[in-house]
This record gives C-alpha cells, structure tokens and sequence, in this order.
C-alpha cells in the first residue's frame, strides 16, 4: 500500500507541474439540494486525478472517525488551524465509494514549488447490499513536493434525487418464526427478505395455485435520506397511490435508511385480492410539487 501511495503522489507531481488534471470550473462551495446518480462517473484509476483520490480518501477517512495513524492518507495532511467541518453523523462502516462528480475546480501555480487548488463534488458510496449514501465535499489544498495540505475541508451527506426502491412479500409466519425481535435493523430484515420472499411472477406456482396467508410487504429505500426527506408507502387497490389505504404500513429509520413493514391477508391467484404498493418520495417537504412516484409495485402479474 505504500508502495502504490508514492507512486501515486509522483504521479501527482508530474500532473500539477506541467499539465493540468481537470478541466477548470467555478468554485461555488456551497451544497446542493440533491445529487443526481445518473450522471456520476464511477470511480477508475484513470477516471479521477491522482490528487483527487487522495484527498478524497483522506476527508473519507475523517468522516469514517478514523483516527489510528495506520488508516491516515500517507503523504495529506489537514492543517489544525484550517476550517474542517466534516460531518459524522454516520460512520459509513462497509461502504466504498463507487462514483463521483466534480461540480467546480480551480488551480494556481502560488510558486515555483507549490500549487494551491480548491475542489468541490459529490461521492456516492456503497456497501455489500448495495445500499447508497451520497456525501458532498469541498477542500482547499496546497501541492507540494512533501505531500498534500488539506488547509479547509467540508463534507456532508446529501440525498439522491430519485432513491432506489426494492419491495417485498413474506409469509407472516416465517417472519414469527425468525423474528423474535431480532429483525429490527434495515441489514438484518432486508437478508431475510431477499431469503424468505414469495415469488409473484406469473409463471410461479405461488400464482397458479394461489395461497390464501397472512403476509407481510417489506419495502427498503436502498439510498440514505436526509431527515427533511419524505418517503411515503400506500397500498392500495388501484395503482399510482390512488384510493384509500389497504394497510397501515409501519415506518423504520435505521439511521438514514428507512424501510416500510405492512401486513395483510390475501388469496395470490384471485384479481378481487389485488394490490399495488406506492412509494412516493418528496425531497424537499416546502415544495410538494416536486413530489415523484418512485415505484407502484403489483401482484397483477401478466
């Protein structure tokens, strides 16, 4: 690993000295109200300048907590004196980043050995279950041929514009049978989703024969919300959220990552037991308009 962070700040040298990295943009260092997934890069050794990735990893690193000497970016530093307003309101504990967006970036040559650069952007990082947190970064830095010195650094979590929605159905009474209050956790419930879940396919014996049970709709955000963020659940018997509600569905927040627990009684082959689960996600709870259906699940299969 020290072997790849030298050469990676060699890298940086040649790069900050004799050409330039990233294509200049406005500074404007201020956060975004969301972050558009679609339009990230991932992350590539050749998709982000070496500097970037350092930097990137060091403000990472202080957002994580972490503070043993062996985990620290070899070769950055972050002044004490300097601004650093970096937010911890969660650890990030499994997550990786994934991609990237540089929204403004501004380099000057201060001298014949130094090079001052001011950056902002957007990090998207994932864990193994493919859950998504967005974070939103800006840094002050001076190049040198010692290393990198982060003089202001920001970083805070900002909400996707239109979250990932996954949604599913389980008997009651697997759910019992493991639960035992041990099932609370958006991780935990979300493995015994993905193990215990009925098929609704239309080619699947649970159709075609049709069950009358008791089951459960599990329905999981895979993207972290701020807290101002409103994401609603409906089942109802029309699609679009139209009509009156089947079931009081019980909201969950583990930390940012909220998932839904709603319960009902149907027969699977019978069109009078249909249902449609709408999620409707309103990122900004002062401007309704901009309210968005994000999925409108059903068991109408074709």
């Amino acid at each position: 690993m020290k072997n790849i962070i030298n050469i990676l700040f060699l890298f940086i040298l040649g790069l900050f000295f004799f050409s330039g990295c990233i294509e200049k943009k406005e500074v404007a260092a201020k956060k975004p109200k969301e972050m558009n997934v679609a339009e990230m890069k991932a992350i590539t050794a050749s998709s982000m300048p070496a500097d970037v990735q350092l930097v990137f990893a060091a403000i990472l690193n202080r957002v994580k907590g972490e503070k043993k000497r062996a985990k620290r970016v070899e070769n950055v530093w972050f002044t004490k004196k300097g601004k650093h307003t970096i937010s911890k309101d969660f650890k990030y504990k499994g997550f990786f980043p994934a991609k990237f967006s540089i929204m403004g970036y501004e380099s000057v040559q201060i001298s014949s050995k130094k090079v001052k650069t001011t950056i902002e952007g957007l990090l998207l990082l994932q864990d193994e279950f493919e859950r998504r947190a967005g974070l939103y970064f800006a840094a002050h830095y001076i190049t040198t041929k010692k290393g990198i010195v982060i003089t202001k650094s920001h970083a805070a979590p900002v909400s996707p514009n239109s979250p990932g929605i996954e949604a599913y159905i389980v008997r009651k009474s697997d759910f019992d049978a493991t639960s035992k209050g041990s099932l609370h956790s958006y991780t935990k419930l979300y493995l015994f989703a993905l193990k215990n879940a009925v098929s609704m396919v239309s080619k699947s014996k649970f159709i075609k024969k049709g069950i009358k049970d008791e089951f459960l709709f599990l329905v999981f955000c895979k993207d972290r919300l701020l807290d101002d963020s409103i994401l609603t659940m409906k089942i109802t018997a029309n699609g679009k959220m139209q009509g009156d509600s089947l079931i009081d569905p019980i909201y969950l927040n583990d930390k940012g990552f909220r998932f839904f627990i709603g319960a009902g009684k149907f027969n699977t082959a019978k069109r009078d037991h249909k249902f449609h689960i709408g999620v409707k996600y309103t990122l900004d709870p002062t401007d309704e308009s901009r309210s968005v259906l994000l999925a409108d699940f059903t068991n109408m299969v074709k």
